[in-house]
C-alpha cells in the first residue's frame, strides 16, 4: 500500500498548502505513465538514484547532461505541476524539440492534474488547444510547446507572458537554439527557477556552449553530469564466451569507475550494434562529460585525435587576467636557445569573430601562450602582439610575429611598424616579399590540413584547453572545406585561435633565412 492509499482524505485536505512545498511529498499522489503503459503514483520507492541526487543537489538554476531513458523529463514534469498550482501568478514553461515529445509531455501534465484532482488537492483548471493548463484562481499557467522550427517562430517564444519556472528539454536538438533561447531568456522573471536537461548532440551548437560555461564556473547554472553506469536498468547477463579483459581504453576507463561485468555486457550490446557503434554509444550514454561530446557530425579531425590533443591540455603556469582587455593565459616560456612563433589571426572587433594569438615554441612546436578578445580592434590587436612578442624574446631577440594581412590584418601590421616600432626583422615577410601571412583558397586548405596531419600524427600537442575545444568544432563544410560548426550563426563555434595556431604552426614548417635586407623571410 503506497502512502498515498494510507492518508485520510480530509486530512489530505486539511495539510495541501503543505504538501506543494515538497515534490517529494507530493509525487506520492501525482502519477506517471510507466514504459509499458500503467499509470502508477510517483513514490519514493520509485525514484531513480540519478532523480535523489538532483533533488538534493539542484540550485534552481541547473543543467544537466543525461544518458537516455533515465526519466529526468518525467521528474521535472512534475516538478512543473507543483510550481504551477503552488503560486500565484505562476508561468511555467516547457520547451521539447519536436512536436511528438511535445505532446508526450503534455500528457503527462494532464495525468499529474488528473491524479491529483481525484484526490480533491488541485485547484480548478481549463486545457486549450495550445497545450496548455491554466488555473483561474491563482491566475498561474503550465504550457508545452516545441522548440522554434524557424527564426520567425523561435523569436515568437515566450511572448505569452513572464516564465517563473522554464523546463527546457532535449536542448541539443532544438531547432534555432539561439532565437529560441534569447526569446525565452526575455521573458524570464528575476527569480524564475530554469532547468535545462538534454541528451548530448555532438561538440558545437548552445547545449555545448552552455555546458562548457557551466563546467568552467562561467554563468549562472550548476552543472550535473549522470553516466550511464550509475542508471540501475543498464545491466546485461554476460554471455557464456564473455571475456572480461578491457577491449579498448574506454572499457579500462569504465572498469577504473567500478563498472561490473553485467553493465561491461550491456555497454558492449550498444558499442556492438551495427546500427549503433562507439561514438553513438560515447555520445547517448556518456562515461564523462569529455566523452560526451567527442566531436560534432561531419567532423574535421577525427575523434581519437581530438582525444590525443584533450589529453595534452593542462591549466596554465601563468593567467595575466587584464591584458588589453582579455587574459593571457601563458603555459611556458621560450627558452635562451629557442625563438618563439606568434601567428595572429585578425578580425575587425564587431563581436562575432576574435583577434586571437597562440605563441609556440620553434624548436618543439609546444603551445606557450594564446590569447583571444572578440571586441578590440585591429590597430589595438598589433599592439597586443607586439607585448607579447617583447615577452618571448629567445636567441634571436623578441619573438617572430606573424599577423594575418588580410582584410583588417593591415591595420594590425600598421601599428606594429609605425606605432609599436616592433622589430622589423622580427615581423615575418612571406616568399611574395610583404609582410604577414596571407590566408587565402590557396593557403587556407593547406594550413587547416597540415595542422590536422600533425594532431593525428601526435606532434602538435596543444597545452591550451580553449583550442582544444576550438579543435572539436571543426567540420567538413561545403566541398568538404574545413569550417567551425555553424560559424555564421548566434550561436555558432570559434576558429580563431585555431587559425593562428595554424599560421605559427606553417611558419615554423618553412625553413627561415635572413635575407641582406636582414628580414626573417619564409622560403
Amino acid at each position: 500500500m503506497s502512502a498515498a492509499e494510507r492518508v485520510d482524505p480530509a486530512q489530505l485536505a486539511r495539510d495541501v498548502a503543505e504538501l506543494w512545498t515538497s515534490l517529494p511529498r507530493a509525487a506520492e499522489f501525482l502519477e506517471i505513465k510507466t514504459k509499458d503503459g500503467q499509470l502508477v503514483p510517483f513514490t519514493r520507492s520509485r525514484w531513480w538514484r540519478e532523480q535523489i541526487r538532483f533533488e538534493k543537489g539542484r540550485s534552481g538554476r541547473d543543467i544537466v547532461i543525461k544518458p537516455r531513458q533515465i526519466g529526468f523529463s518525467t521528474i521535472e514534469i512534475l516538478r512543473d505541476y507543483v510550481h504551477a498550482v503552488s503560486r500565484e501568478g505562476a508561468g511555467v514553461q516547457i520547451v521539447a524539440h519536436e512536436q511528438k515529445p511535445v505532446l508526450a509531455l503534455f500528457d503527462a501534465v494532464k495525468i499529474a492534474h488528473e491524479s491529483a484532482r481525484r484526490w480533491g488537492i488541485a485547484p480548478s483548471a481549463k486545457a486549450n488547444n495550445v497545450r496548455e493548463l491554466s488555473f483561474a484562481r491563482l491566475h498561474s499557467r503550465i504550457s508545452v510547446t516545441e522548440a522554434g522550427s524557424s527564426t520567425r517562430t523561435a523569436q515568437g517564444k515566450g511572448r505569452s507572458g513572464s516564465i517563473s519556472r522554464l523546463h527546457a528539454t532535449e536542448v541539443a536538438y532544438w531547432h534555432q537554439p539561439a532565437e529560441t533561447w534569447r526569446a525565452l531568456e526575455g521573458a524570464l522573471t528575476p527569480d524564475a527557477e530554469v532547468v535545462i536537461e538534454s541528451t548530448p548532440n555532438g561538440a558545437g551548437g548552445m547545449f555545448y556552449t552552455l555546458v562548457t560555461a557551466a563546467a568552467q564556473g562561467r554563468g549562472p547554472y550548476r552543472l550535473h553530469f549522470y553516466p550511464w553506469f550509475e542508471h540501475a536498468e543498464y545491466r546485461a547477463t554476460p554471455p557464456d564466451n564473455f571475456d572480461p579483459a578491457p577491449r579498448d581504453r574506454w572499457e579500462t576507463k569504465l572498469r577504473a569507475l567500478g563498472v561490473d561485468d553485467a553493465q561491461i555486457a550491456w555497454w558492449r550490446s550498444k558499442v556492438d550494434n551495427p546500427a549503433f557503434g562507439l561514438e553513438a554509444a560515447l555520445a547517448e550514454y556518456p562515461i564523462d562529460v569529455e566523452s560526451a561530446f567527442r566531436a560534432p557530425g561531419g567532423a574535421y579531425i577525427p575523434p581519437a585525435a581530438i582525444d590525443w590533443l584533450t589529453s595534452t591540455t593542462r591549466k596554465p603556469v601563468e593567467v595575466l587576467p587584464d591584458f588589453h582587455g582579455a587574459p593571457l593565459r601563458i603555459f611556458g616560456r621560450v627558452r635562451s636557445d629557442d625563438e618563439a612563433i606568434i601567428g595572429g589571426d585578425v578580425a575587425e572587433g564587431l563581436g562575432r569573430d576574435e583577434c586571437a594569438l597562440v605563441v609556440i615554441s620553434r624548436k618543439t612546436g609546444a603551445v606557450l601562450a594564446t590569447w583571444s578578445s572578440d571586441s578590440i580592434e585591429p590597430g589595438d590587436f598589433g599592439h597586443v602582439m607586439a607585448k607579447v612578442g617583447k615577452l618571448y624574446s629567445g636567441r634571436d631577440g623578441p619573438a617572430l610575429l606573424a599577423p594575418e594581412r588580410n582584410n583588417a590584418g593591415s591595420a594590425t601590421l600598421r601599428a606594429l611598424t609605425h606605432e609599436a616600432k616592433y622589430p622589423a626583422r622580427r615581423i615575418y615577410e612571406h616568399e611574395d616579399g610583404r609582410d604577414g601571412w596571407p590566408t587565402n583558397t590557396a593557403t587556407r586548405p593547406v594550413l587547416f590540413d597540415e595542422l590536422r596531419r600533425a594532431i593525428v600524427e601526435g606532434s602538435a600537442p596543444s597545452a591550451c584547453a580553449a583550442l582544444a575545444a576550438q579543435a572539436k568544432t571543426l567540420i567538413k563544410g561545403e566541398k568538404n572545406k574545413p569550417q567551425a560548426l555553424n560559424k555564421e550563426s548566434d550561436d555558432g563555434c570559434k576558429d580563431d585561435l585555431f587559425v593562428a595556431w595554424g599560421i605559427a604552426w606553417q611558419v615554423r614548417e618553412r625553413p627561415s633565412a635572413v635575407p641582406a635586407s636582414g628580414r626573417v623571410k619564409g622560403i
